[in-house]
């Protein structure tokens, strides 16, 4: 079992990345069907050896399916996926954003799901208000990977048109597709007043999170999220990074249900 790349763990050895019950499909098999599953590693090493997927339908309770990857392949496992996302630039600096204002950052569950001929990571981001009884995860951004591209953004849909490309579907595209805009790892550091004024747009936006999460205004946290996300892409933008691209018409997405 991998160890759980989503967690800081202090005891002596670390925690082992729990399964997931997932509504996705499998190579090979029509539909999608309610499953509890496991990606699992080599021994002593971080490369991903096999998926674990055991049947939670009512006909085919209790099957089991596992791929196994080829041993001379070196997959990125959970870990090294995680560590992929954190350590990009164009990430590590929104986190940092989002940290802003005691808002706390959770990593949701990092699901591995076999789609289009390989692996599909997808991860979810919850901001938390620190210090408050009443706050509650909320969701501000999602991390895919496949096949060496990573999508980042506040949602799913678009995270995967990074990767996959506008309008791709898994069923036509067993590799990413080109054109996808993807994270820049690295970009030129510029100033002026429309970076500051982002940062400007920035801190206020998570101001009116602060006051709509205290108020319990699900309206408000919704606009003020939205309002984050925009002046986020502004700040990228004034820093010299390409802004993202609008969103392609609505296509069928890799099935990541659970």
């Amino acid at each position: 079992m991998p160890s759980d790349p989503t967690v800081s763990s202090t005891g002596p050895a670390p925690d082992p990345q729990p399964p997931y019950y997932v509504l996705a499909g499998l190579p090979g098999q029509p539909g999608a069907s309610f499953q509890l599953t496991s990606a699992l590693v080599s021994l002593r090493r971080p490369f991903l050896s096999a998926y674990v997927s055991v049947s939670s339908d009512p006909p085919s309770y209790g099957q089991m399916t596992v791929l196994q990857l080829p041993a001379d392949t070196q997959t990125p496992g959970p870990q090294q996926v995680q560590n992929q996302f954190v350590s990009l630039p164009e990430v590590s600096q929104q986190l940092n954003l989002l940290r802003q204002n005691q808002t706390t950052i959770d990593y949701g569950n990092l699901l591995t799901l076999p789609v289009a001929g390989g692996l599909l990571y997808v991860e979810p981001i919850y901001i938390e208000r620190a210090n408050q009884e009443s706050s509650f995860p909320q969701l501000a951004r999602v991390l895919v990977s496949f096949g060496g591209k990573i999508g980042y953004d506040a949602r799913l849909e678009v995270a995967l048109n990074e990767v996959f490309g506008p309008g791709v579907t898994t069923g036509v595209a067993a590799t990413p597709a080109t054109g996808g805009a993807g994270v820049p790892t690295s970009r030129p550091a510029t100033g002026g007043q429309e970076l500051q004024a982002a940062v400007s747009d920035i801190n206020g936006a998570l101001s009116r999170l602060k006051q709509a999460q205290q108020s319990g205004d699900f309206g408000a946290q919704g606009t003020a999220l939205s309002d984050l996300d925009k002046a986020v892409k502004r700040f990228n933008t004034a820093e010299g990074a390409p802004a993202p691209a609008a969103p392609a018409p609505p296509a069928t997405p890799p099935s990541t249900g659970g």
